[in-house]
């Protein structure tokens, strides 16, 4: 049976993906093509919904596959453009050192924040903006640049000896932050 005779007698236009599910269904039936469309157009059996349930079913298997097709050559694209860890850009505070000063020490406000950059560390409160969010970056063999990983990251101050504050400041990155491992931010 053609598609378009199957859709003259059913009145229903199929996929091109589920009609070759529908062909091989008809195929297997050993029914006239008369009596099969009249069974699809009723329902009989349920054979409607098995049909679309098979074709669902391949049309998953055939994203499955092109997915994973996706990722190979994405690693083969990663392995020859060479990515490696920029230390120049993102964060310069490892995130599990960040985690384990999130489990020790107290989150503070935005506003408690502000406060402390511009009364401990001198910065203008109205030029103060705080971060959330930041970012490890890598570079290729090129020299383009990509973010690799994200992470939310709220501000977290002990003393001036121990803290973590990702902001901007007149439009420029900083972060203010020291523990007794690090010694590079302040």
């Amino acid at each position: 049976m053609q598609r378009e005779e199957f859709e003259s007698l059913t009145g229903f236009r199929p996929t091109l993906g589920m009609y070759k599910v529908i062909e091989q269904v008809y195929i297997g039936s050993n029914q006239d093509k008369m009596e099969f469309c009249r069974q699809y157009r009723l329902n009989v059996d349920d054979i409607a919904v098995k049909i679309q349930i098979l074709a669902d079913m391949e049309e998953i298997n055939r994203q499955q596959e092109s997915e994973n097709r996706i990722e190979e050559l994405q690693a083969q694209l990663d392995k020859e453009l060479e990515w490696k860890y920029c230390a120049e850009l993102g964060t310069y505070l490892d995130q599990e050192e960040y985690t384990e000063m999130f489990a020790k020490y107290q989150t503070v406000s935005d506003d408690f924040a502000v406060k402390i950059l511009t009364s401990v560390f001198g910065f203008m409160p109205e030029q103060i903006k705080i971060w959330h969010e930041v970012q490890e970056f890598e570079l290729n063999k090129y020299g383009v640049c990509r973010a690799k990983r994200t992470f939310q990251r709220k501000p977290v101050y002990e003393n001036c000896e121990c803290n973590y504050i990702r902001f901007d400041c007149a439009c420029r990155q900083q972060t203010v932050g020291a523990c007794q491992r690090r010694d590079d931010f302040i």
